[in-house]
């Protein structure tokens, strides 16, 4: 039992991590949307 559990925690620690690069590039592509934004604003 005690086996099973630390499998299933690893494989939730990685979906996790895949989560959290989805919304970094989520976040990142925000901002460059928001960077362009302003670029163009500006001139």
């Amino acid at each position: 039992a005690h086996h099973y559990r630390t499998i299933s925690y690893e494989k939730a620690l990685k979906a996790i991590q895949q989560l959290d690069r989805l919304v970094e590039r989520e976040l990142q592509i925000e901002q460059e949307k928001l960077n362009n934004k302003t670029e163009h604003s500006y001139q």
